[in-house]
């Protein structure tokens, strides 16, 4: 117990400085065609405002939230009325009071350990979670609070990673990317040092946060036994493990043809079972 808390500590400090935005404009889904893209299979603000249309008040809850930039325009385009917010980063909860918090909707954020939430019964409207739940240990508690917490007609909404623990990428996608990433010319293998890569990258785990990723591979199965699915997309098998850290070496007018191929042969080969999914970003209910 000691030393997980030291973990915890370390990994609040070490986010507390975190320039999340720099982050952002490096991941594949700073590339517009795929939020597109995604918007167009699983539109979750378009479904979750016609799931929550006519309530005169939202209560909404999110966790591991960090600066909530995504969140918390997310809760305000669904009409949210109050957030409850928790997240062990007193630095990232300062960045959000900075940078995001525009003072329309009260916030009462938290400073606490998720992995040992303990949420009241029927409390929210909508619960979402913006690429958190990967970093949770104790996954099922956390669904089965999440579950709880929720008001019969409530919502769990979720864009998260599912894939390899620790990013390590599945073997399917090993094998597969690395064909594909052979095929890629240097400038697009080329990352932010200026080192071109032949073999496909793949996280050094020695140098990540010991909570990145930590249980990934549980999302799913404790999603799935918790909840009923209003709609579910699975994706990324591709487009991740090829572009997340390489996305500024993409030009749109001279990579268009190559953007839309591998989106195209993501959503296939995951759907197929050729290579495991990376995402999952879906709408849940009790």
């Amino acid at each position: 117990m000691e030393d997980r808390t030291s973990a915890l500590q370390a990994e609040a400090a070490a986010f507390a400085g975190v320039h999340n935005d720099q982050t952002r404009s490096l991941a594949w889904s700073s590339i517009p065609y795929f939020s597109k893209k995604l918007q167009e299979r699983v539109n979750l603000g378009a479904l979750t405002r016609s799931r929550l249309s006519g309530r005169p008040e939202i209560r909404a809850l999110t966790m591991a939230c960090g600066d909530m930039k995504g969140e918390y325009g997310f809760f305000k385009a669904m009409g949210a009325t109050a957030i409850d917010a928790v997240d062990i980063s007193e630095g990232q909860k300062e960045r959000f009071n900075r940078l995001v918090n525009d003072g329309q909707i009260p916030v009462d954020y938290t400073i606490a350990d998720v992995n040992e939430i303990t949420l009241s019964e029927e409390k929210y409207d909508l619960v979402y979670m913006q690429q958190s739940l990967h970093h949770i240990e104790d996954v099922e508690h956390v669904v089965a609070e999440i579950k709880k917490s929720l008001k019969p007609d409530g919502l769990f909404v979720l864009n998260d990673y599912v894939g390899e623990p620790f990013l390590q990428r599945g073997p399917k996608q090993r094998t597969v990317c690395q064909r594909l990433w052979d095929c890629l010319p240097a400038r697009l293998r080329t990352d932010h040092n200026g080192r071109v890569w032949d073999k496909l990258p793949i996280p050094d785990k020695r140098l990540l946060s010991p909570f990145e990723a930590i249980r990934s591979d549980a999302i799913l199965p404790a999603l799935r036994s918790t909840f009923n699915v209003v709609d579910e997309f699975l994706f990324g098998g591709i487009v991740f493990p090829i572009i997340n850290n390489y996305a500024r070496n993409y030009d749109l007018e001279q990579d268009g043809a190559l953007i839309r191929m591998l989106w195209e042969l993501d959503v296939m080969l995951v759907e197929n079972g050729t290579v495991e999914p990376s995402f999952v970003r879906a709408v849940y209910s009790r």
